[in-house]
Order: structure tokens, then C-alpha cells, then sequence
């Protein structure tokens, strides 16, 4: 099977609101990583929230139609964006603000890329370093996936007919341990990871070659 590049970030948790401003920042940020390191530069534009009237129909929209509507209605109602290659599903990225507390205040980031024989540690860690300035990141991980595998780590299964979309018994188990990040919980050990203090403290035991960011997080590559 196919293989794709895929990074999670979970950023800002416990963080419970957001101004109009930062959140003009994380869209202006999603959309230049797509643009400065990913070359994507006719993305295709959905908006999670209300008002904006993406979602009905088809929700991908190009970027004038998309700035346009940001224009007339504002941040205030924004929650999140996804920017997708305007053809194919080579690139895709989106962030949500998960603003209520059963899902624990967070901002969850993620971004699928096309994959070669190995993880795209390079450009993972330029998106880390690119969003390490204006939010606080808690935790990433990074891998190799399978091209099945879809936003918030479901999978997507196709038969000749439809396609239906379920999560992993290891995810749903994960999702209610996110809370835990802060104090050191992680998901597993995966090829590019992003650890805080806490976590670091955890793994100090394991094989990897680790890469400080600033006195707060650092990098683990598995070796």
C-alpha cells in the first residue's frame, strides 16, 4: 500500500479562548507553510465554524473566495481551517480548536504529505519550528502512514461503491488520554516525536537521538 507522510501536533492545551488576532495567525501560518514548504501555492480552502457558508455542498473553496468571506464575517466564529492541493490529496493540512472540555481545550494541528521510501524529518521539524513563536506545543509525533489513513488518525476503507471512515480502538483509547500530555503521557514511540519535559523525563530509557527546541520541548528521532 502507498505510503504518506503524517505529523500531529497538540498545542495550547488548557488554553480555553482565543482572540481574533491569534486566531489570524494560526490561518496565516497554516496557509504559508502550505505556500513556503510545501510549494502549494493554489490551495483549496475550507473553514470550520459558523456563518461563513463553506460547508454546504462542496466545502473546498479557492483562496479569493475564502479570504473574501474571512473579510466579511471575521475570526470571531473561526474554529479551525483545512488547505488541500487543489487536485489530489498529495497535501492537506488543518488545525481545530477543540473548545470544549470533554475534549480537552487544545489545539490540534495536522498535516499529510507525499511520502518516499522514508519520514520526512526535515520538513517535519520546519513545521515545529515554524509554529514554535506563536503557540505552545505540548506534543508531535510523526510517521509513515498508509494512504488510508485520514484526519484525526481515522481510516478510511473503500469498497467499489462508497467509502465509509472509522477510528482505530488505539485512537479511541488515546482520546481520552490527551489530558495526560502535560504530566508525561505519550501515545507510543514513533519515528519523529516531539516531547515535553515531562515526556522526556518518561522516555529518558529509550534509544533516541534527541535535538532540544528551546528549554521547553525537544525533539526525539528514533535511531
Amino acid at each position: 500500500m502507498k505510503k504518506q507522510n503524517y505529523l500531529r501536533i497538540y498545542a495550547n492545551i488548557g488554553k480555553e479562548n482565543y482572540s481574533e488576532n491569534e486566531k489570524e495567525t494560526l490561518v496565516k501560518t497554516l496557509i504559508a507553510i502550505g505556500e513556503e514548504i510545501f510549494t502549494q501555492t493554489d490551495l483549496r480552502m475550507d473553514i470550520n465554524g459558523s456563518g461563513y457558508g463553506i460547508s454546504k455542498g462542496d466545502p473546498l473553496v479557492k483562496q479569493q473566495t475564502f479570504w473574501k468571506k474571512i473579510d466579511k464575517k471575521g475570526y470571531k466564529n473561526l474554529f479551525g481551517i483545512s488547505a488541500s492541493h487543489k487536485d489530489y490529496y498529495n497535501y492537506r493540512s488543518q488545525f481545530n480548536l477543540w473548545m470544549q472540555s470533554h475534549n480537552f481545550f487544545r489545539l490540534d494541528i495536522e498535516f499529510f504529505w507525499q511520502a518516499n521510501d522514508n519520514f520526512d524529518y526535515e520538513k517535519a521539524q520546519k513545521i515545529i519550528e515554524t509554529y514554535l513563536p506563536i503557540v505552545r506545543i505540548d506534543y508531535a509525533y510523526g510517521y509513515l502512514a498508509d494512504k488510508n489513513l485520514t484526519w484525526n488518525e481515522w481510516i478510511t476503507k473503500e469498497s467499489f461503491w462508497s467509502s465509509t471512515s472509522y477510528i482505530p480502538k488505539e485512537e479511541e483509547i488515546w482520546q481520552g488520554q490527551i489530558g495526560e500530555i502535560l504530566n508525561g503521557k505519550i501515545k507510543k514511540i514513533y519515528a519523529f516525536n516531539v516531547f515535553n519535559k515531562a515526556q522526556s523525563e518518561k522516555t529518558s530509557h529509550e534509544n533516541l537521538n534527541r535535538i532540544p527546541l528551546n528549554d521547553e520541548i525537544e525533539i526525539g528521532l528514533l535511531t
